[in-house]
């Protein structure tokens, strides 16, 4: 039995860009993603359509937009008139195009009614410590003593929650602390050890600090936090008489 074919959508096209806007929890313009547009247009073409809402509104395409308008040559586009996509939906397929960076997360749902200001705090630590990477800002905001498999996954869903923006902001000053013995101090299997060791209520973070200068060559990359906690702990009670242990 043969099976109808149906229209499911029109592809446009126009020179007028000014009748297109971005969406704001849209991750920002890279001039680079841009630039590799522009010269793979100019070879191939246009060979995806962008996608706008019934008010023109760029759902997916921003960069192809950008190009054809440096190059000055006429955009295709697709009118959706479903509406359009949640920040989460968007995130989504942007994704599966050219993979979002962290900070493209935290600036789309930073946007966002429910979880905004999460992702904002988030945003906020980055910049007050450049030098942590990704999943050590998420192990101190959340206050999490070891990273969960889930952790990442909700920050990119959305869904990514700050537990104490403070107790994170004092947790990173202590991980400062140690960057005059240990260059790695930012590793998050670092971060691990010592919120890990920390949670001990007997724990002195300054009996620690004394035995620094001259046991801080025992600290080494590890591959492990467990490592690092033995270690600490081997420094902790280096002539000492009240032990304790962390493991």
């Amino acid at each position: 039995m043969a099976q109808q074919v149906r229209v499911v959508g029109k592809v446009y096209s126009t020179t007028n860009y000014e009748m297109f806007s971005y969406r704001e929890d849209n991750r920002k313009i890279d001039t680079d993603n841009v630039r590799h547009k522009v010269e793979s247009i100019k070879v191939m073409g246009q060979q995806v359509p962008i996608k706008v809402d019934g008010k023109n509104i760029v759902q997916d395409g921003q960069h192809r937009l950008e190009a054809c308008k440096q190059l000055g040559i006429p955009v295709e586009f697709i009118v959706d008139q479903e509406g359009s996509l949640t920040t989460n939906e968007l995130a989504l397929l942007q994704s599966s195009s050219k993979g979002w960076a962290n900070e493209d997360y935290a600036y789309s749902f930073s946007q966002s009614e429910e979880h905004g200001e999460n992702y904002r705090l988030y945003r906020e630590f980055c910049k007050l410590y450049p030098e942590f990477g990704h999943s050590t800002i998420l192990l101190l905001l959340m206050n999490l003593k070891s990273p969960g498999s889930n952790v990442d996954k909700n920050f990119k869903a959305g869904t990514f929650k700050v537990k104490s923006f403070n107790k994170g902001r004092q947790m990173a000053e202590i991980l400062r602390r140690f960057a005059p013995f240990y260059k790695n101090y930012t590793k998050r299997n670092f971060a691990v050890a010592l919120v890990h060791i920390m949670s001990y209520p007997d724990f002195d973070l300054e009996r620690l600090m004394r035995k620094m200068p001259k046991r801080c060559k025992e600290l080494m990359d590890f591959s492990r936090a467990t490592d690092y906690i033995q270690t600490f702990e081997t420094i902790y009670n280096w002539k000492e008489s009240k032990k304790l242990y962390f493991r």
